[in-house]
């Protein structure tokens, strides 16, 4: 996976501050992504993970590709009713702007 990472364009190696009203959440953090590989954002609650992808996914963290650039989505749901059966991947793609974008 090495290889296939030196061999990736870079798509996004910058460095921001986020916060949420007066709280810093991501003081000077580092992001770097490479084109075509798939990531996963952990960690607990109250931590930035929600703001983090609401910035991206709104053109808002300085050094990230515009969405003119990258297609990025943001899904925010509960999973209740009649969709509750569904893993959360599978409730991910049920979502018609994950369906539109292709």
């Amino acid at each position: 996976e090495k290889d296939e990472e030196e061999d990736a364009d870079e798509l996004c190696n910058c460095n921001f501050t986020l916060a949420y009203g007066t709280k810093i959440l991501l003081k000077n953090t580092t992001l770097r992504l490479m084109r075509g590989f798939k990531y996963g954002l952990l960690g607990p609650n109250e931590c930035g993970k929600t703001s983090l992808l609401k910035a991206i996914a709104m053109d808002q963290v300085e050094g990230f590709p515009p969405s003119t650039e990258v297609r990025t989505v943001f899904v925010e749901a509960d999973i209740l009713g009649e969709l509750s059966h569904l893993s959360c991947l599978d409730y991910i793609f049920e979502d018609p702007r994950i369906q539109a974008a292709g």
